[in-house]
């Protein structure tokens, strides 16, 4: 790290007035409280012994849900981050499960692998992680260990699993292995094994349909009269489902219901997020309603939290991992880039916001900063890698980037005054305008970053 480079910068920033004189020694504050109280991270080999995450422990006292965020998705070190601290968690504090930013249904093929129902790796990554997320190093690395944590276990011993929360499909599903009709298509699938008769009355109504749903855009050219049908539909299916588990679980088993009954709650999410989308909408028109749809998913993901938590014994903890703005406590402003129609912000109602309010102090969050490095787009086959920018001085970023640690985690909480009035007001950071300890407890820091693709 350039430090001298960047000391100029914070001289720029403060200036000399008297108010500058309080900013550059609240500055100086920081920078003494993180070296004084950051824990560094020796490193993020699943080898390394946990004695440096110990700390950790205290930070998140006893939270059934810790969630994890990500500053930038494609970058390989916050992932390994996540891969190393949920060893640490399973291993030190009996985490049960992890939960990813990613297709709740897709998310099934995933944990079929974990707990060794299925042993085709390759094929719960492609089929069971959304938007490309199976080109991650890191996941690839994470469900081989849970894998291998599974199978080393005595048998009757309770499992380690892995869940999506996201809306399957990810929708609008251009760049996805399975596209926003999937959900529907395994709901069917499940009824079709179960009770042909359904299944067949079914896919005459929303037969039809369903490529304008698994195109995504197309969604746009469906009527008032097809979509009401199609969202009837869905409804019926889950009602349903629900009424007649005596006899599916029968025709089926209790853990293939479950992801059933799930797939076609999924297919209501899917289908409330394109509902937003206006009549004879093309990807030509406004995208002002994208952001009521973003609002969808996060109400999507604390839904499927919820679910997920109720699979679970009622003391199992685990761990969510998602980007910043799903897992942050507060409503935020964040940027929506448009090409051609430039930068808008908007309001955004996270999942985190959710868990705070309903799972109260069982619910502590980690705040990912990154400082330099690069990333790129994994899903495209000859992407070059793109020079992500270094923390601006006017970013909350930038206090936590400028010193000589590399790679550690901090309580937010314990931050000294005035830091804590410091961290609580709105400011810019990478992501959004956020307050960085209304919206975390605890940060976490890494400078030097490279890509994630494999």
């Amino acid at each position: 790290m350039q430090h001298k480079v960047l000391l100029l910068a914070v001289g720029v920033l403060f200036g000399s007035s008297a108010q500058a004189q309080t900013d550059s020694e609240t500055y100086q504050e920081f920078k003494a409280w993180i070296e004084s109280s950051a824990i560094e991270i020796s490193g993020r080999s699943l080898e390394a012994p946990n004695n440096d995450l110990t700390p950790i422990t205290q930070m998140i006292g006893s939270a059934r849900v810790v969630g994890l965020s990500e500053s930038l998705h494609s970058v390989a070190e916050p992932v390994e981050f996540r891969n190393r601290l949920f060893k640490f968690l399973v291993e030190e504090l009996d985490f049960k499960a992890i939960v990813l930013e990613s297709g709740i249904v897709e998310s099934k093929a995933l944990n079929d692998y974990a707990i060794g129902i299925e042993n085709d790796l390759e094929s719960a990554l492609l089929n069971g992680l959304s938007n490309r997320f199976d080109l991650f190093r890191g996941n690839r690395s994470l469900l081989q260990w849970i894998r291998n944590h599974n199978d080393s276990l005595v048998v009757g011993e309770q499992k380690v699993q892995i869940f999506g929360m996201d809306v399957s499909g990810s929708p609008p599903g251009l760049i996805a292995t399975r596209k926003p009709d999937s959900a529907l298509l395994d709901t069917l699938e499940f009824l079709q094994s179960v009770d042909a008769r359904s299944a067949e009355i079914y896919r005459r109504r929303i037969g039809p349909l369903l490529p304008n749903l698994a195109a995504g855009n197309d969604y746009g050219m469906l009527t008032q009269e097809e979509r009401d049908g199609l969202t009837a539909s869905i409804e019926d299916i889950i009602s349903l489902i629900k009424r007649k588990k005596p006899e599916y679980v029968a025709a089926s088993s209790d853990y293939e219901y479950m992801w059933a009954e799930r797939a076609a709650i999924a297919s209501r999410q899917t289908d409330s997020w394109f509902r937003r989308m206006p009549l004879e909408w093309t990807p030509s028109g406004d995208y002002d309603w994208t952001n009521e749809s973003q609002n969808i998913r996060d109400q999507a993901m604390i839904e499927n939290l919820d679910w997920v938590l109720n699979q679970l014994n009622s003391a199992d903890r685990l761990l969510v991992f998602a980007s910043i703005n799903h897992i942050a406590k507060e409503q935020h402003e964040w940027p929506l880039y448009l090409i051609d129609q430039g930068q808008r912000q908007y309001k955004r109602t996270p999942l985190g916001f959710y868990a705070a309010s309903k799972y109260g102090a069982d619910y502590v969050n980690i705040f990912n900063i990154v400082g330099n490095g690069e990333m790129k787009f994994c899903f495209r086959s000859q992407a070059d890698a793109i020079a992500v920018e270094t923390p601006r001085n006017d970013w909350i970023d930038f206090m936590f980037h400028e010193h000589s640690l590399n790679e550690y985690f901090i309580d937010l909480r314990s931050a000294p005054e005035p830091l804590l009035y410091w961290l609580s007001n709105l400011r810019e950071q990478r992501n959004a305008r956020i307050s960085a300890l209304g919206s975390f407890d605890i940060a976490y820091y890494v400078d030097d970053f490279t890509h994630d693709c494999v």
